[in-house]
């Protein structure tokens, strides 16, 4: 394995935040490729961007590839498959080292390559991309990406903002003498009128990170609290996934999808599996659960 690296050069005595690297190592090194014989090739949709590719590179580099053309989703026959949730950008550097073994990684870009390698798993490309990421980080960047994930609507807080300005508390604790410099920021990602000024209180008693509690219990004086109206919530909802419908005749799997609304009472048409899993037959056997705030389903 090669390492090429590349820094901009250091100003005022300190390293410049806008780092670039490239990397030479072998794509295959860590992912179990299988070589396939299937010489045919697919057009990715990526936004407005299409992109043909060998499926036999995709497929020796890429898990993800390697389940889709293997499976009886409708992808796998596909000439044309829509890739959601991933940037053409992105793409390009990944098929780029998959080709080459070459990529080139800078601050600014390294995060959604990160992202499209884990969404991809090519497992070689996320350990270089993780292993840039830390050789980056210092307080100013893990700053921001801190406070990037406090300042998020969709943070799971379990309905507890409590929990964030713990989480404040944890950063600023670990090298006090360093981080008590950006309390005022990271409050600025709290937002106490959803918490209750008895735990506010509580909470103080019990924390001894200097700077931070009378910030804090300042920063709940200045607000109105506000119990029925939070600003994190996750929106809810109740799908129907599966299942069978039995007649006279026989007993047929359901494959579509349906979402129950409020506001009428009663489950609505929402998606249908078929679109998914074309083979559907008698006994589908696809398997669904949630992580976070998403819904998967596998099988066929």
């Amino acid at each position: 394995m090669e390492t090429l690296s590349t820094t901009e050069p250091e100003q005022n005595g300190k390293s410049s935040s806008s780092t670039c690297s490239s990397h030479k190592v072998d794509p295959t090194s860590s992912d179990s490729p299988i070589v396939s014989d299937n010489h045919d090739d697919v057009c990715l949709v990526l936004g407005e961007e299409e992109i043909i590719c060998r499926k036999e590179l995709l497929i020796e580099h890429s898990r993800y590839f390697r389940a889709m053309f293997a499976s009886s989703m409708k992808e796998s026959t596909s000439e044309r498959v829509d890739m959601k949730g991933l940037s053409a950008t992105s793409f390009k550097s990944l098929l780029h080292f998959m080709e080459t073994g070459e990529i080139t990684l800078d601050s600014d870009s390294v995060h959604s390559l990160v992202e499209a390698a884990c969404m991809l798993q090519v497992e070689s490309a996320l350990k270089v991309s993780c292993s840039f990421l830390i050789s980056d980080l210092d307080n100013t960047n893990c700053l921001k990406n801190l406070m990037d994930y406090l300042s998020d609507r969709m943070l799971n807080v379990d309905n507890d903002e409590l929990n964030v300005l713990r989480s404040v508390d944890l950063w600023v604790s670990y090298d006090a003498a360093v981080r008590r410099n950006y309390i005022k920021e990271l409050l600025g990602c709290v937002h106490f009128e959803n918490i209750p000024p008895n735990k506010l209180i509580t909470w103080a008693k019990d924390n001894k990170t200097e700077g931070l509690v009378d910030l804090a219990l300042e920063a709940g004086k200045r607000v109105v609290p506000v119990e029925t109206q939070f600003y994190r919530r996750i929106p809810e909802m109740i799908l129907s996934i599966g299942g069978n419908l039995v007649t006279d005749e026989a007993i047929v799997p359901v494959t579509d999808i349906t979402r129950f609304d409020s506001e009428i009472g009663r489950f609505v048409p929402y998606t249908d599996l078929g679109e998914v899993f074309p083979s559907l037959g008698e006994d589908p056997g696809y398997d669904a659960c949630v992580l976070g705030n998403d819904v998967y389903i596998t099988g066929g």
